[in-house]
């Protein structure tokens, strides 16, 4: 009997180890997700807040991750990691807690690995190169111990700007979009019978209103890498009344309806305006009320092809204005953007 007692202790005495070693390894594997290691700072923007360091996925690492930098047990900096690979990272520093809003080329303790809820996120825009704060001249950039790195940039440029090289694509402030619907007015220019002469027939320019849909690409043919442009295919109608006169003396209204196909290349001057030229073909069909002749019709229809430049400027997220001018007349209308 004491032996089955002592069994049953044993096997409560097992049991209760076993219990006690899960749970104990739980909260480990907890704790143990949040790890601290010496990082080493190899390259510091010039303001100190764009960094890359000398650890990577190989110790846990993950895009966006957030990072507390401290020196001495003193907390220094918080961060996100914005660009990750096996053995390096860049990180972003987000919020300072001392004197020195950046950091510089040295060995500092990182903790990771824990969730840092008071840690701000990185603004979801890629920062403006022209508003980014231009290096003092002669300024060295990723130079540990006053030794400049191999590949150094060009730091006598007033237009570089490390924050701008290092940080990662974020998406853009939305100021186009895919699909494009431009209602406006437009002055039409077309072939008139009233303005024939000897040569043939004359041009002469018609008001009315047009109704446009473009679909946009976005692309860099023909420009530098840097400079943004938008290859758009457009297809749009119109419609005008004119009166003409009759045979009879009489006055019958004449209503011609242009179907046009065309090509625009947006040239981006800056974030807000862009200029374009355009190409495309142009048809027009052409009706009226009894009494008169279809020959008198006939020059009014048919197609020809098109070209002009525009503009087009910027207004919200959502809505653009723009104006152009050409061959087949002048149009001004606004653009919503979806």
């Amino acid at each position: 009997m004491l032996a089955n007692l002592s069994l049953r202790g044993m096997r409560i005495q097992v049991n209760f180890q076993t219990i006690l070693s899960l749970t104990c390894g739980f909260f480990l594997a907890i704790s143990a997700s949040a790890a601290e290691q010496t990082v080493k700072v190899l390259e510091a923007s010039s303001t100190g807040k764009t960094l890359r360091i000398n650890l990577g996925r190989n110790v846990g690492l993950n895009l966006n991750e957030s990072v507390l930098i401290t020196d001495a047990g003193q907390k220094v900096a918080a961060a996100r990691v914005i660009r990750v690979s096996d053995d390096t990272a860049v990180i972003q520093v987000v919020d300072s807690y001392s004197a020195a809003q950046g950091l510089s080329v040295g060995n500092y303790s990182m903790i990771f690995g824990e969730p840092m809820d008071d840690v701000p996120q990185l603004p979801e825009y890629t920062a403006d190169k022209n508003l980014a704060p231009e290096n003092p001249a002669n300024e060295r950039f990723f130079t540990p111990d006053g030794r400049e790195l191999e590949n150094s940039p060009d730091l006598d440029d007033e237009h570089y700007s490390p924050e701008v090289a290092l940080r990662p694509k974020f998406p853009e402030s939305r100021t186009y979009a895919p699909n494009n619907i431009t209602a406006g007015i437009g002055i039409f220019r077309n072939r008139s019978v009233a303005n024939a002469t000897s040569d043939g027939l004359g041009y002469a320019t018609y008001q009315g209103y047009s109704f446009r849909y473009a679909y946009n690409f976005r692309t860099s043919y023909w420009l530098k890498e840097k400079t943004a442009a938008i290859l758009s295919a457009e297809v749009g109608v119109g419609t005008y009344v004119f009166p003409s006169v009759i045979a009879t003396g009489q006055t019958s209204e004449v209503r011609v309806v242009p179907l046009s196909f065309e090509m625009r290349y947006l040239i981006g001057l800056s974030k807000m305006f862009r200029i374009y030229p355009y190409l495309g073909y142009q048809t027009n069909i052409v009706g009226a009320s009894s009494g008169i002749d279809a020959s008198y019709l006939a020059p009014l229809s048919g197609g020809r092809l098109l070209g002009g430049i525009g503009g087009q400027l910027v207004l919200s997220e959502v809505l653009d204005a723009r104006v152009e001018g050409g061959t087949d007349g002048v149009l001004f209308g606004l653009v919503l953007k979806f």
